[in-house]
């Protein structure tokens, strides 16, 4: 495990004294990645990226703009991204039966959460949350894969190839992903160029996170936000990128697609910094939003196995174009979202919140499907939702329905919820 996560593994006494360096400038902290400044093209990027590898941010004193009381947060996993469009929709139906038990009018389920945050196909599904009816989601994600994923008898000859050699040749098309991701898009009423700051702008939408990784720092995450005014302090704003721009790099598996070029500074835009896969830095975001569990009120973490396969591929293989800089970032690179689960339950204990922090895992069949097996969709679809019909899982997500709605209308400004 690298850097990312020294911040959690730490001890409470260890983050408590280190909270005293939050009053230096932040350019003046501790950096012993002198290379990320290199890199960035603006200063408050490379502030963003070294302070969250160099302190121990969730413990820290920095205050919070705008606190996140409800975070849904989407693992890395390709196709199995999947689940949590179950999981939404069986959340969805738990949420309308708690607003009918308490006299409440019925709202989009993205309403009840504060941040959504998302890595590698993680990433398009935090913009279908924030932007899809719950009963369509299903359907756009079979759409979008088969689309990404489904090739000529051509391209299966060179894919299967690929799963051989697995050096030359990449496992699919970038020119696919980016025009299955601007059909998705468009079928949101968002556009191929709309930015993210146009999704922070529409009404009812939590804040959406997507997490990148500069394909120059494989360790370093980097956060692209719709509202950066509501990330905490130390987060550039990087809102003018697009979204297709920011989903396509955060799902930049190197071995499946090329790089995607990001122009992170808007003075400077044709100045670009190739990104790759999120996964390659956080598999599971939870990691990079430096959440205080203190400032928040319900994190919910999707994971897209079941927890018991440790080190999941995650497309991270290197290739002809991406040898060097792989084997440079392999020491650093974060391919196990389970190992952040097991820190963020372990930080929220500490914390004394452990009911604060909500994983929920896949089927067993997920560890056993590939990140591009579209046509598995169905079976795996069906396998989530009988998991969340056995009776265990039934009563987890009732529960969790009941503290979803009581947290919304305990913020500031919001009456109670009836008791029904």
């Amino acid at each position: 495990m690298n850097r990312v996560m020294s911040w959690v593994r730490a001890s409470p006494a260890a983050a408590s004294a280190a909270t005293n360096d939050d009053d230096k400038p932040a350019l003046s902290r501790r950096t012993t990645r002198s290379s990320t400044a290199s890199w960035l093209s603006t200063a408050s990027l490379s502030t963003a990226a070294t302070s969250f590898v160099d302190e121990p941010p969730v413990l820290a004193s920095t205050a919070t703009i705008t606190p996140s009381r409800t975070v849904m947060s989407i693992d890395a996993g390709g196709i199995l991204g999947v689940h949590a469009l179950v999981v939404f929709e069986t959340l969805d139906a738990a949420v309308k039966e708690e607003e009918l038990a308490r006299g409440l009018p019925s709202r989009p389920l993205s309403s009840y959460f504060d941040q959504v945050a998302g890595t590698s196909a993680g990433s398009l599904v935090s913009v279908l949350l924030a932007c899809a009816p719950v009963d369509r989601m299903v359907d756009m994600w079979a759409s979008f894969a088969h689309g990404v994923f489904c090739h000529s008898l051509l391209d299966r000859c060179r894919r299967a190839w690929a799963h051989g050699v697995n050096i030359l040749v990449r496992k699919a098309s970038t020119r696919k992903l980016r025009n299955q991701l601007a059909v998705a898009l468009n079928d949101l009423g968002l556009g191929s160029d709309a930015t993210m700051a146009d999704l922070g702008a529409r009404r009812n939408t939590p804040n959406v996170s997507i997490v990148v990784t500069s394909a120059r720092e494989a360790g370093v995450p980097i956060v692209v936000s719709s509202r950066s005014s509501e990330m905490r302090e130390g987060f550039a704003d990087l809102s003018h990128l697009r979204i297709l721009d920011a989903t396509a790099a955060s799902s930049s598996a190197p071995s499946f697609f090329k790089p995607t070029p990001l122009a992170f500074d808007r003075a400077q835009p044709h100045l670009f910094t190739p990104c790759v896969d999120g996964a390659l830095a956080a598999a599971n975001p939870t990691a990079a939003l430096r959440l205080k569990p203190q400032e928040t009120a319900l994190v919910i973490s999707i994971g897209l196995s079941s927890g018991t396969k440790r080190g999941a591929d995650l497309g991270a293989k290197p290739t002809v174009t991406n040898l060097f800089l792989w084997l440079k970032g392999f020491g650093r690179i974060i391919v196990d979202p389970e190992r952040i689960h097991e820190e963020m339950q372990t930080h929220f204990e500490w914390a004394e919140r452990p009911e604060s922090y909500v994983r929920i895992p896949a089927p067993d069949i997920y560890d056993r499907a590939q990140l591009d097996e579209f046509d598995k969709i169905p079976e795996l679809v069906a396998a989530s939702r009988a998991m969340f019909k056995d009776p265990e899982w039934a009563h987890k997500i009732r529960r969790l329905a009941e503290r979803v709605v009581a947290i919304k209308f305990a913020q500031p400004g919001k009456a109670p919820p009836a008791s029904g």
